[in-house]
C-alpha cells in the first residue's frame, strides 16, 4: 500500500467529508465543533473545502478553496459530473 503525507494547514476536524471526483481530484469538506460554534476556528472549520494536490513528491499539498455557504458537520457530499461538489445534509 503506498502512504503519503499531507501539507495541511489546519488538523483534520471531526464529521468532515471527503470525495474523490472521478477525474482523481480530493477534497475534504466540513466538519468540526458545532458545540463551540462562538470559537473563530471551529467556525471556520464548519465552512472549510480544501483540495489536496498531488505535487509529485511523496507528500500532497492542501489548497484551501472558497468556503461553504453554510455550515456542515455529519453532512453528505456528491459529485455531479466531475465538475460540481454538492454537499446536503446536517449541520
Amino acid at each position: 500500500m503506498l502512504k503519503r503525507t499531507v501539507n495541511i494547514p489546519n488538523k483534520f476536524e471531526h464529521n468532515f467529508q471527503y470525495i474523490q471526483t472521478p477525474s482523481g481530484k480530493l477534497f475534504l469538506i466540513g466538519g468540526g465543533d458545532i458545540a463551540n460554534r462562538n470559537v473563530k476556528r471551529d467556525q471556520t472549520a464548519l465552512k472549510s473545502c480544501y483540495e489536496f494536490i498531488n505535487n509529485g513528491t511523496d507528500k500532497f499539498d492542501c489548497i484551501a478553496r472558497d468556503n461553504l455557504k453554510y455550515d456542515r458537520h455529519g453532512h453528505s457530499v456528491t459529485v455531479l459530473k466531475d465538475k460540481f461538489l454538492i454537499v446536503t445534509g446536517s449541520r
